[in-house]
């Protein structure tokens, strides 16, 4: 999220939006574990240099992830 690249439209709040994305499909996926008794898994493959780790609010959003996949 929030990093330049050809095509990519990016703003300053990418970053906090990014979290409250996975935020709420965390939620969802939650509700959906309830109904269907079954778990859901919510992963991201991530980038490992400075640039990504300084878009992205990595102390918040790793808590909401199964699994990150380092890139």
């Amino acid at each position: 999220p929030g990093q330049v690249g050809e095509g990519n439209v990016y703003r300053p709040e990418d970053r906090e939006n990014f979290t409250l994305l996975l935020a709420a499909v965390r939620a969802e996926l939650a509700a959906l574990a309830e109904v269907h008794r079954r778990p859901y898994l919510l992963t991201i493959a991530a980038g490992v240099d400075s640039t990504y780790l300084a878009h992205v609010e990595m102390e918040q959003v790793h808590p909401l992830l199964d699994f990150i996949n380092l890139m």
